[in-house]
């Protein structure tokens, strides 16, 4: 008998070959789409379609309990998925042959009710655990009156007495609570932090007539508008605004980069904590900032990149780690890069920089305090002097400075101290020129859901937002970002037509964001001036992309 672990992965593996074969279906179709032809062409082509043996999402909500060799043995916590697997298990079994083996002979599903206890009662059992793990005056504050309201589709919501509490029990409780419950339930859960509707019923009563103690007292914030109590918009994912480079040269794709700050948000209070970056991440953490559902999650891992048992994905950002025969969790494990790759334009006008000077070298030694003394003037140089260049780029362009030194001086292993210290410089250099760019967690979550923004659509927003000018001299951020080119650059920009763009020009969710307009001149500037905000373009007759907030 295969151990639930090793059946599990099992399943897992049978579920992404489904999707692989679905995504092969249309990647097929997408490239005819692609193909020259006439209009009455393309209406005599007969796409192909695909119908998956099974609800893929439903398959997701399945646990291997056993299997003995004939019969596999699932349980689940919904009914309709328990229905979709049993009524396609003829569909199933040729995928579940493949990776069970051809002695499967039957399939059983059972639905356990994932907690057959009211969610107070759920909740309460946290509490247990906590009330030992943290100081009784902190507990007092923030955890004794959280209340347990609903259980669903594997989240937990928790009332909290206001927002301010609920940020604090976010911050520095949330992923302990969540471990916790899902130890006691022994599956994957999620817990959520919610301000009650009536705080009256989570007030701590005083029974003893007691005014309460100073520490236990909470000053209460309030929003002075409707807008920011709705949007908070201090509620902010922030990114290096170097990362906005990878998607205009290309190195990334816009869903590359969603699924990249998915990761980060996941793990970012762990490596706040200075917990490193390596951990067991379930999906639905990464879903919450990633803008993909569950199925686009699982098809961009199978589609990771690399040679071996070495994968990546998020452009090389998130590396896909071998399972750990260790763990109890069903979880995949991955190692994040907290800080962006240099784009391979960036990296190969470095190596050529290098590159010349130790061509007028001699010796090893000489060739090693050249691109010592190169690297040491790229690191106080301003970026943008040199940065923007033309230079031919090769497919296998190193994408950091220290193992592009490492090529050119043929050094074997680790960098000298005072060239890596130097490659540092240069790389904290190039990507703290281009400042901070902050997204609201309401954007990502609410907004683009909602509106069904597709990932290129809502980078064009962050990237055009970013863009907005500053006028310096008045202090104020205007709702306008100058480019040139136009449409084309910002189509190039996110890896999409000029006509894509314009297409979505025509459409009210997206023109809620972004119009066009042409000026003569930029309104707080003298014409002919030059606004850093658009990399030094000329004020003059522009066509112009605007932000509309």
């Amino acid at each position: 008998m295969t151990t639930n672990n090793q059946s599990q992965a099992k399943w897992n593996h049978m579920i992404h070959s489904i999707c692989g074969e679905q995504k092969s279906v249309d990647d097929e179709n997408e490239l005819m789409r692609r193909t020259p032809m006439s209009k009455a062409e393309l209406d005599k082509f007969k796409f192909k379609t695909y119908s998956p043996p099974a609800d893929i999402d439903k398959l997701y909500l399945m646990r291997v309990v056993s299997f003995d060799g004939r019969t596999l043995l699932l349980e689940t916590d919904h009914d309709d998925a328990a229905c979709q697997v049993r009524g396609h298990f003829d569909a199933l079994v040729p995928y579940l042959r493949d990776v069970f083996g051809s002695t499967l002979e039957d399939l059983r599903v059972t639905v356990v009710s994932m907690v057959a206890e009211e969610p107070v009662s759920i909740w309460s059992k946290v509490k247990e655990k906590l009330v030992s793990e943290m100081p009784h005056a902190s507990f007092d504050t923030w955890v004794r009156d959280t209340q347990g309201i609903s259980f669903e589709d594997g989240v937990l919501n928790v009332a909290v007495r206001n927002a301010y509490a609920r940020e604090w029990l976010e911050s520095r409780i949330e992923s302990k609570t969540t471990q916790l419950l899902s130890d006691i339930l022994n599956t994957n859960v999620q817990v959520n932090f919610v301000v009650a509707q009536d705080a009256a019923d989570l007030e701590n009563e005083n029974t003893d007539g007691e005014p309460p103690s100073a520490e236990n007292v909470i000053m209460e914030p309030m929003d002075l508008t409707k807008y920011r109590a709705e949007v908070h918009p201090d509620h902010v994912v922030m990114l290096d605004g170097y990362c906005l480079r990878l998607l205009e040269y290309g190195d990334m794709t816009p869903k590359e980069m969603s699924l990249w700050v998915g990761f980060l948000q996941a793990i970012y209070r762990q490596n706040k904590e200075g917990k490193g970056t390596i951990r067991n991440i379930p999906h639905y953490e990464v879903m919450r900032f990633a803008m993909m559902s569950r199925s686009a999650f699982f098809r961009e891992l199978q589609d990771a990149q690399g040679l071996g048992a070495i994968k990546f994905v998020a452009g090389g950002h998130v590396e896909i780690l071998p399972e750990d025969a260790h763990s109890n969790s069903y979880a995949n494990r991955y190692r994040v890069l907290t800080s962006p790759l240099l784009t391979r334009h960036d990296c190969a006008l470095i190596e050529s920089i290098l590159l010349a000077d130790i061509a007028m070298t001699a010796t090893h030694d000489e060739a090693r305090q050249s691109v010592l003394q190169t690297l040491g003037n790229l690191a106080e140089r301003d970026p943008a002097d040199w940065i923007n260049q033309d230079v031919a780029v090769q497919t296998d362009q190193p994408r950091r400075i220290q193992d592009m030194v490492r090529r050119l001086l043929d050094i074997k292993g680790d960098l000298p101290e005072d060239l890596a210290l130097e490659c540092e410089k240069v790389y904290d250099r190039i990507t703290s020129a281009f400042g901070k760019v902050f997204i609201t967690h309401y954007f990502l979550r609410v907004v683009v859901p909602a509106l069904k923004l597709t990932h290129a659509q809502a980078w064009a927003i962050i990237i055009l937002r970013d863009k907005c000018w500053f006028d310096h001299a008045t202090g104020t951020q205007k709702e306008f970002a100058i480019v040139r080119g136009g449409i084309s650059t910002v189509a190039r920009w996110i890896g999409v037509t000029s006509k894509s763009f314009l297409g979505w020009m025509q459409r009210p969710e997206f023109t809620a964001f972004v119009r066009t307009a042409v000026m003569e001149n930029t309104p707080g500037s003298p014409a002919g001036t030059t606004d850093q905000r658009s990399h030094g373009h000329r004020r003059g007759k522009s066509e112009t992309h605007l932000w509309k907030k």
